[in-house]
């Protein structure tokens, strides 16, 4: 099916054989179908979880709707973390903890963004000591690099001071922003919602086992 009129917000496509609305968006059935992370599954302990958190804090501080959440309305589908319609474009997140005095940001991606936002946490994830924000196609730093290492020493970080901005908002909505209703982390279910869910559960089994005619 081809509708000029109609694109998919993921991938910018107007061919498919059917389009679905999801979250707010409208979707291609490619994309539809092929969410590596389903809602609700990612473990906030995991390098992915927490890689989420990061792009929640800065997604947060910045301003920016739910809807331009690329991950949160895509299932982790889409190339890129934010869209900033405003001042950074296409934006992915980079959140590290310090190692060995140094953090090593990563940047393996197969669409590079308009902007990399770069937080450097400490060694136990207690607060963001610092924030970078690097631009690939203006900045020098990012020619020809996969990794950056950023030392915490007085030479390290003054090789990077152009590219760093005011940490204290980030930490801040870091400490104070609220993970409890997030759809997408794991979260521990109390007694009564395990019960509420079970209940659920025979229910849904009771009826469609007698639709179907079988024996329970």
């Amino acid at each position: 099916m081809n509708n000029k009129s109609k694109r998919c917000d993921n991938c910018g496509g107007n061919r498919t054989s059917n389009w679905y609305y999801r979250n707010g968006l409208i979707l291609c059935r490619k994309c539809y179908r092929n969410s590596k992370y389903k809602y609700g599954q990612l473990d906030p302990n995991s390098a992915i979880g927490f890689g989420f958190i990061s792009q929640r804090v800065v997604a947060k501080t910045l301003g920016l709707k739910l809807k331009y959440d690329c991950n949160c309305r895509l299932g982790f589908k889409s190339s890129y973390d934010l869209y900033d319609n405003i001042v950074y474009d296409y934006i992915n997140v980079k959140g590290v903890k310090i190692i060995n005095n140094i953090w090593i940001f990563n940047f393996r991606n197969k669409e590079i963004p308009n902007t990399y936002i770069c937080l450097g946490y400490d060694e136990n994830k207690n607060n963001i000591k610092h924030v970078w924000i690097f631009k690939p196609n203006y900045d020098i730093i990012l020619f020809d690099k996969i990794t950056i290492g950023i030392s915490n020493s007085l030479k390290g970080l003054k090789r990077v001071e152009q590219y760093e901005v005011d940490v204290k908002s980030y930490n801040d909505m870091y400490h104070s922003m609220s993970l409890k209703n997030c759809s997408v982390l794991k979260s521990e279910l109390t007694e009564e919602e395990k019960q509420i869910k079970e209940e659920k559960y025979q229910q849904f089994k009771k009826e469609f086992f007698k639709k179907h005619n079988l024996i329970i």
